[in-house]
Parts: structure tokens; sequence; C-alpha cells
């Protein structure tokens, strides 16, 4: 089988070719002869055959085939090349396919290599690219990037890797190196006497790179090289004192600040000099070249979302403790956006991350229905009200620690259809403009007008506002709701119309401008249906471990049940075989409900056990089970306590009746007989009349306690027996 990227190769006779491409119609291939390219600056432009020709080259020259091994500098990322001090060779990379990626499109290779060529096409990009003045600038580089795979790191300067490796540089100072450059071989015309550079000083230029914090300048890290590196601590002791003085090293000793500026450079990347300064992340947000939009590539509503997470600035209540006002800590606030309408269509609050498991619960929020979501906080909605119940076609989403992004794409491909995953850095705002700046929307409008809410430095004699929460979790949900509904009905979103929306005089909210492409551009879009329900939650959330037990499955100190699984003998094989663990995966949002996926491909929902006595976790949304969990935890713990106490008064009380009835016994001898004992019925009635004695005499003692409380009333003025009686 012929295909692109198999080396076709005969040793013995030197034959290397490469199938660098292959037509649309699988009848032509471009070969390039690598023998010839590797020794050419400007690898020449592959040649030309049709298969039947490139077949009977094969047998004639007995060619074997082997997938095509390219240096390995082609297959290293971006990191190990700076790593590998490569830096240089990805700008020239870079540039050079900036310049040409016009003619990598599949559509302008198969016309260069079997059809008419692109020169009219380079002629139209010559007088836009600065110094590629001629069509052979172009070509080269064309060439070069089908010849090595077609790919942008055929575009490295590999063949340049092995420049100046002849040069010796010498290990430590301690050897003989003589400085390079004007002076003659000895150095000796030079002003500079400083001496040759040797790995050693490379390594103490990187230390002290490592050891600069905040603000950066060449001059300050020479400075404290020479502090370090070049000069020695003295200790000169006169009389009693000791005083300590440095001594720098004599200038043939050390490297000259020239050298120090030059390494440093080849070192460390500029990109590198400014991240240490400032931090990675704001060196990713304010720094970074951008360019581009969040509406680039995006066809309609629902082509793209994005999701980000900010910590709310508001504590809510904790309601499970009435002894004082509690909070339970300021929220995060998950919220995806659609980018190209700007139209809220869903989110998640929750007080862990913000992390990966955060922003699935929001997507899966964002691909259901809203009007039962919005129920389980008290919030009544019309399907219209908040219609946003559909997947999209590619999604944005900070970078998560708890899978790989692979992984992460491929289960949604496979699951949901979603077709691009795109990750980018937690906090990094600049990379999700769209969904940025809804955080701000919603801290002014309604998060800073709360009770318990954070909106301004709070002075040393103000109260905290922790001390002053007065919304519940659920109650917090349902205001979300409502502003986002707000939100999507009223924000002014005119610069975002096109052609169309302006013919139709559709309103200028993100949900009318949302709903118009949906019809117009996007087909009615994809809604999730409720066959799609167990797909979407088992393609968003993360895996978590379930035990399987006999009575159910536990879950996170919560039992489980389906019948559904009771048919498939999930049980039957705890009960006989013992407990094992199923992967699970679960909405944040409520925990009345976990997902399971068998090995055959088929969903089992479980549903939280004990529903019909009232369940307190029925509903309920995970951080608040959690918070009932350990409350149960903490009351069983307590009920131990009490009964180890009651059971202790209990056994002295039955000690001290023991004993009484011992010595109500002494003297008396015990009984020899065998059989029941005779005259029982007897004793039992002796012993009902002494309990009606008893009894009779208790009801009398009640009534001369009341009649002496009724007179002494009398005799005080205080009650009228008659009126009393009779009114």
């Amino acid at each position: 089988m012929l295909y692109a990227g198999l080396h076709l190769f005969n040793d013995s006779k030197q034959h290397s070719f490469y199938i660098c491409h292959v037509s649309h119609c699988g009848k032509w291939f471009a070969i390039a002869n690598m023998n010839e390219a590797f020794n050419a600056i400007h690898p020449p432009k592959p040649e030309k055959v049709h298969r039947e020709a490139l077949l009977n080259r094969v047998s004639k020259l007995k060619l074997s085939k082997q997938r095509y091994s390219f240096p390995p500098e082609m297959t290293f990322s971006d990191v190990s090349l700076k790593e590998l001090q490569r830096a240089k060779w990805i700008h020239k990379r870079d540039e050079k396919y900036r310049r040409i990626a016009p003619l990598c499109s599949e559509v302008m290779l198969n016309k260069y290599l079997y059809g008419d060529g692109v020169s009219k096409e380079i002629d139209r990009m010559i007088p836009l690219t600065e110094s590629w003045n001629s069509r052979g600038a172009f070509y080269n580089a064309l060439n070069r990037f089908i010849t090595f795979g077609c790919n942008e790191n055929a575009l490295l300067p590999f063949n340049l890797k092995n420049v100046g490796s002849n040069y010796r540089h010498f290990e430590k100072p301690s050897e003989v190196v003589i400085k390079r450059g004007r002076g003659k071989a000895d150095n000796s015309l030079s002003r500079s006497k400083s001496r040759g550079i040797t790995n050693q000083d490379k390594k103490n230029i990187l230390k002290t790179v490592r050891r600069i914090k905040g603000k950066f300048s060449l001059k300050m890290a020479h400075e404290k090289y020479q502090d370090e590196f070049e000069r020695s601590e003295l200790q000169r002791k006169v009389g009693c004192d000791t005083s300590v003085y440095f001594h720098p090293h004599p200038k043939e000793e050390c490297i000259s600040y020239q050298q120090f500026q030059y390494h440093l450079k080849q070192l460390v990347s500029p990109e590198l000099l400014i991240k240490k300064a400032v931090g990675q992340l704001r060196f990713d947000k304010d720094f970074k070249a951008k360019q581009g939009s969040s509406l680039d590539g995006v066809l309609g509503a629902t082509d793209r979302y994005e999701i980000d997470a900010t910590v709310l600035d508001l504590y809510v209540r904790y309601p499970y403790d009435k002894s004082g006002r509690f909070t339970m800590g300021r929220p995060v606030l998950y919220i995806v956006i659609d980018v190209y309408s700007t139209m809220i269509t869903g989110f998640y609050l929750g007080f862990d991350g913000p992390n990966w498991s955060g922003a699935a619960q929001a997507l899966v929020n964002a691909c259901t229905d809203k009007v039962e979501f919005a129920a389980k906080f008290g919030v009544n909605l019309e399907e219209n009200d908040w219609p946003a119940k559909h997947i999209p076609r590619q999604i944005t989403v900070d970078n998560g620690n708890e899978y790989p992004n692979a992984l992460i794409a491929s289960v949604l491909k496979a699951e949901l259809g979603v077709e691009a995953f795109n990750f980018t850095a937690i906090y990094r705002g600049d990379a999700k403009g769209t969904v940025e700046g809804t955080f701000n929307v919603l801290n002014n409008t309604m998060v800073h007008h709360q009770p318990g809410s954070i909106f301004k430095d709070i002075d040393r004699g103000e109260q905290h506002p922790s001390n002053q929460s007065l919304y519940s979790y659920e109650e917090v949900v349902g205001k979300l709701i409502h502003e986002i509904i707000y939100h999507n009905n009223s924000a002014e979103r005119l610069s975002k119309f096109n052609w169309q929306a302006v013919f139709d005089d559709i309103d200028v909210s993100p949900q009318a401008l949302f709903q118009h492409s949906l019809e117009k551009d996007m087909d009615g879009g994809r809604p999730t249906t409720s066959e799609d329900i167990a797909s979407v939650n088992w393609g968003f959330l993360p895996e978590e471990k379930a035990t399987v037990q006999k009575d159910g499955v536990r879950f996170r100190g919560i039992m489980y049940s389906s019948e559904e699984a009771g048919h498939l003998g999930f049980f039957s094989k705890a009960a006989h075989s013992g407990r094992y663990s199923i992967t699970v995966k679960r909405a944040h949002q409520n925990c009345s409900h976990i997902w399971h996926k068998t090995p055959s491909g088929q969903y089992i929902r479980f549903d939280i056990k004990n529903v019909n006595n009232g369940s307190p976790f029925l509903d309920a949304q995970w951080e608040i089970a959690d918070h009932l969990y350990e409350y149960y935890k903490q009351k069983r713990f307590d009920a131990g306590e009490v009964k180890r106490h009651q059971r202790a008064k209990r056994d002295g009380a039955n000690k001290q009746i023991e004993r009484s009835a011992r010595e109500a016994t002494n003297g008396i001898p015990p009984s020899n007989r065998k059989s029941m004992q005779p005259n029982i019925s007897g004793r039992q009635e002796h012993q009902k009349e002494i309990n009606q004695q008893r009894e009779a005499e208790q009801f009398q003692q009640s009534l001369d306690a009341m009649e002496q409380d009724l007179g002494r009333l009398d005799d005080e003025g205080l009650i009228d027996l008659d009126e009393e009686f009779y009114g």
C-alpha cells in the first residue's frame, strides 16, 4: 500500500525516496529524493509520479517500505526546542510559515504539485511580504514544507544544528581559555584581558538569572554575577575585632560584561526575562502578542461556547446552624457564554476551584433544559424564558488538571460530537474575551448590592461582610437565574448584527440574536433531547468511583439504587462475590442521581434511596450534601457518646436494684424444686391487689393536693369556684 509518509529505500544502492503527498484522486504521488533533500540548501520540488510508474520503480529498484523517520527536532515541542537553545529556530519557522501559509492548503498543494502551479498566487503575495522579493523565496520555503512532511516543523533549520559545534567550550575556568575575537591569538592586543567563556560560566549565569526576583536588568544581573562568582570574601582580624571585606578576582580570571550579556541572551529568551519580572499569568495576559477576536471562525449561535470562572464577591449564608449568622464562604461562579450572541447559556455555582470539575458542571447545565433546573431552586420558568439547551460544535475552556487535554477532547467527540475543545490557561480572561466582561456585569448589577457582599476596602472599624451573609445557596442560585434572564433579554448587542439580522429587524438582546442565528445560520442547532441527557452527563463530567453492595451503590456516603442495575445482576454479584467498584459521574447541582456506563455502552442512572421517607439529600447540591454528611457523622458520634453515658447510667441503676434484691433475699432458703411452683396465680392476684391499693392511694393524694391548692387560692381571693365552674 502506498500512502503519504512512506519511505521507499534500498540501502545497498543508496536509494531513498519519500512520498510527500498524494493527490485527491489517489493516482498521482509527489516523491522527494531524500539524499538530495538533506544535502541541498534548498530542496528541489518533489517529483510528480503516476501510481503505476511508482509501483514499477519499487519493483525494479527492489525498494523496501517503512514509515519515514525525520530528524528528532521535527518531533519536539516548542518547549523542548527552547530547552535545547533552539528558540531562534522557532522564530525562523514561524516567520516562514506565516508567509507561505496561504499556499499550504490542500487545494493549493494539489494545484502546485499536480496542476498548473501557483505562480500567479505568489505574484500577488510578493508586494505584501517584506524582504521576499522573488518567487524563488516562496518556492524554496514551499518545497521544504512539502519535502519534509507538510507540517510547520518542516521549516525548522535543523541542518544548522551542527554549525559551530567544532568549537571547544572548556568546562572550568581553571583550564587555559583564550578569549575569541580581536587581539591576536593570545589576546595580547585586546584592551580587555578577560578570559574566554566556559560551560561553568554559563551555568553560573543561569543560576544568577534564576535567583533574581522582580524587575530585571542586564546591568543588575551582571553585578549580582560578579558579587557571587568573581570576588572573594576575606576576613581580617585586628586585635579583638574581625573585619570582612570583598576582593575582586583579577580580570584575567573573569569574563567581560559583553560576554555576560551575549551569553545570557543566548541562554535565556527575552520572553523568559519578562516572565520572571511579571509572572506567567500576567505575561500571557498583558505582554504576549495577540491578534484576532473571539468571533474568528464562529459560524453562528451554538458554534462555540466559552467558559470561565470567578469567585463571587458575596458570602453565602450557612442555613444548617441557627445559633448564629454563619457563612459558607464565597462561592465560585462558572459561566458558559455563546460567543456569537453573548447569551449566557449555562452556569454553575460551587465552592471548589476554579477547576475542570466545576467547568464540566456548567457545561452540562448549558446543554440541558432550564425549566426543570430552575424549578429545583423555586424559580418557575417558561421554556422561552431561557431557551438554551443545545450542544455546541466547539468549546473554549480553562485548562484543568484532572484529565489530559487529548482525553477530554476525545471523549466529547465520541459521546457528543463536539468537534473542537480549545484549552487556555486558568485565570486567562484575555483568551476568553466574551465571557470575561460578563462577570463584571453580574458583580455590578446583582452581587455588590446584596448583604454580605464585598465591593470596597473594609475600614478597620467596620464589620466584615462575612458576618452579614443573608442568602443561602439555593437563594443565591435563584437570584442568579433571574439576573441571567434579565441580562440575556436586556443587554444591547447591535454591534453584532449581520445583514440578515438588520433585514429581519430583530431585537438587540443576546437572546434575540441567539434565537435568530439558530434559525438562520445553524438550521436550529442541536438541541439536547431526553435521549442525549445521559451522553451529556457522561461526556462532560469527571470520572469517580462508587462501591456496589448487595443493598445498593454507595457513593460519598449516600446510598443509590436502580431497578435496571438489579436486572443486570449488579447487586447479586456483590452479594455473592463481595463489594466492587464501578466508574460513575455526577452533576454537582443535584445529588439525586449518578450515572454509570456499562462496558456494552448502556447508561444506567442510579437514584438516591429512601426518597419516600423524605431523604434530606434529595435534590440537594453536592456541597450542601457534603455539609449534611459531615453533620450526620457528627450526630452519629454524639449519639454514640450519649449511648455510652446512658448505658453507664442504666448499668449503675440496675446494679443498685440487683444489690437490693440480693439483700432482700438474704436468709431465704433456695428452692430445690424441679417442677413448676404451685399457687403462682394466687400470688399474682395478691400483687394485683397491692398495685390497685397503691394506685388508689396515689389518686387520693393527688386530689388532696388539688383541694389544698384551690383552697389557698380562694383564701387569697384569686379564684371564685362558682365563677370557675358555672361561669
